[in-house]
Order: structure tokens, then sequence, then C-alpha cells
């Protein structure tokens, strides 16, 4: 099951772990249930992991997390709705709005109607491009969940990010160098 914690931002995942804002990458990489997550990128101080994390309705759900240093800045989720052995061939707008629905029903569901709907001009657009362009946010004082689309990697996401923590971390590492 997966569940965040409006108070507290900690999001518990299907596959029976959690992490929490105050999780540090060193905490993350010495738990065994994540000993499978890939580097997905990122040069140092930078790390972003990618791994499974279980299913939400017999889908994958694919997550990210990214640390500067042992900051972690966000965790990104999406449920992957394609078939196994999907292509960029499968690929389709129409695939990734239904996505993107998805994932603001499970964040409704999870946190309450959304703080906020940016409201682009999609003069010209498909439904589901319009649909893309425009990202939905819940707030928090610990930060905001995220529904959005990445136009140029062509991703779907739910973003978990934590506040202002990215200028936090690199002062905090500037002045030890």
């Amino acid at each position: 099951m997966l569940s965040i914690n409006p108070a507290t931002g900690e999001l518990a995942l299907p596959i029976g772990a959690s992490i929490s804002p105050d999780t540090t990458r060193d905490a993350f990489a010495s738990d065994p249930v994540f000993a499978g997550a890939r580097n997905a990128g990122g040069a140092p101080p930078y790390l972003t992991l990618s791994f499974d994390a279980g299913e939400l309705d017999h889908r994958p759900l694919l997550a990210r997390v990214t640390f500067y240093e042992q900051t972690l800045l966000s965790i990104s989720l999406t449920i992957d709705v394609y078939e196994k052995g999907a292509t960029w061939d499968d690929y389709s707008f129409e695939s990734e709005a239904g996505t993107k629905l998805l994932h603001e029903a499970l964040l409704t569901r999870l946190l309450g109607e959304p703080t906020h709907r940016d409201h682009r001009f999609a003069f010209g657009k498909s439904k589901a491009e319009a649909i893309l362009a425009q990202p939905v946010t819940w707030e928090f004082e610990w930060g905001r969940a995220v529904s959005s689309h990445d136009s140029k990697g062509g991703g779907t996401y739910i973003t978990l990010a934590f506040g202002d923590r990215m200028n936090e971390a690199r002062r905090a590492y500037d002045t030890r160098r």
C-alpha cells in the first residue's frame, strides 16, 4: 500500500519500506529493502537512485530518490501503465495523459484536493497534450507533491519535493569545501 503522510511528508511504499524527508543517503543505502537501487545518474555531489517500489493495482510502481550529498531532495514515482517489454514505439501522449490523471486521482485520494492547478495555455494542442502541460500541486509545510509531465524526457511523475533543501545543502557543502 502507498501512503504519504500529509503532516510529515513520509512516504510508505508497497514494498514495505518508508522514506521520510530526514532519510540520509547513507541510511537509504544501508536499508536492505533498497539494496537493488540502481544509479540513475547525477554528478557528485548529486546522486539519483532508481528502484522498483512495488505494485499499485497490479501495475509496477517505479521510484527515484535524489540526494545532494546526504540530503534527500526529492522522491519521484510513476505508475508504469505500459505492457511489459514496451518500447518507445509504444509511447503516446494519450498513455502519458492517462498516467498523469491516474497519479492525480491517487494523490487526491491520499492528500485531498490539490492546492494549485496550473492552467497553462494549450491552444492548438490535443486534449492529451493539454493535460500533460498542466502540473497539479499539493502544498504542505514540509514541501509539495506535484503531478507533472517532463516534456523533454517524456516521463510523467509524482514528485515529492522537500522545501528549500537544495539551497541549504549547497551552502553546507560549500562551507565544507
